[in-house]
C-alpha cells in the first residue's frame, strides 16, 4: 500500500518484498556489471547466504553511500505530529522499496525516455531502492531477478560470476 511522503507531498512510497527486505546486517558486498546485465552482491546477517539481484544494463541505477543518502533519506522522515501518532514497533528496518515521484525518475524522464517520448511524465513509473549496510541503491528497471546461493560467500559467488561473464 502506497504511502505519501509527509514533507514531499507528491512522493509516494511503498514497502518491496525480496529475499533481503527484512535483515538486520545487509552488507553490499560488490557490483558487476557485464555487458548485458549488472549483478548486485548481498549477505544478510551472516557471511552464509549470498543473495544476487541482477537488472538488465539498459536500466539506470545509482549506488549512494550512506553520509551522501540525504537525497533519499528525506523521503521517510516523519513529522513529530505523525510520530507521535504512530508507535513504533521493533520489527527493525525493512531494507526494499518501492518510490513513486522521487527525484531520480524526474531527472532521468528529463528527455521523456521513460514516459515513450509523450510531453507527459509517466505518473506510474517509480524507482526500487535497496537500503544496504553502508550504502542506498536506487535503479528504474522492469523487475529484477534474485538468485540466492547458500552455504556460500559472497567472495566466492562474485568469483563464478566473473568467471562465467
Amino acid at each position: 500500500m502506497r504511502k505519501r511522503s509527509e514533507f514531499f507531498k507528491d512522493v509516494f512510497y511503498e514497502k518491496w518484498q525480496t529475499p533481503i527486505s527484512r535483515g538486520q546486517n545487509v552488507p553490499l558486498w560488490g557490483v558487476l556489471q557485464t555487458l548485458t546485465h549488472v549483478h548486485f552482491f548481498f549477505t544478510i546477517d551472516s557471511k552464509k547466504n549470498c543473495h544476487v539481484m541482477t537488472i538488465d544494463r539498459i536500466w539506470p541505477y545509482r549506488v549512494i553511500e550512506e553520509g551522501y543518502a540525504s537525497c533519499i533519506d528525506k523521503y521517510f522522515r516523519e513529522s513529530t505530529r505523525q510520530k507521535k501518532k504512530i508507535k513504533r514497533r521493533s520489527t527493525g528496518i525493512f531494507r526494499t522499496w518501492k518510490l513513486w515521484g522521487a527525484s531520480f525518475v524526474k531527472e532521468i524522464d528529463e528527455g521523456f525516455a521513460l514516459s515513450n517520448y509523450k510531453m507527459v511524465h509517466d505518473e506510474n513509473q517509480f524507482s526500487y531502492l535497496v537500503v544496504a549496510q553502508d550504502e542506498k541503491i536506487e535503479f528504474i528497471s522492469t523487475k529484477p531477478t534474485w538468485e540466492v546461493f547458500h552455504n556460500t560467500n559472497a567472495k566466492k559467488v562474485m568469483q563464478n560470476y566473473l568467471k562465467k561473464y
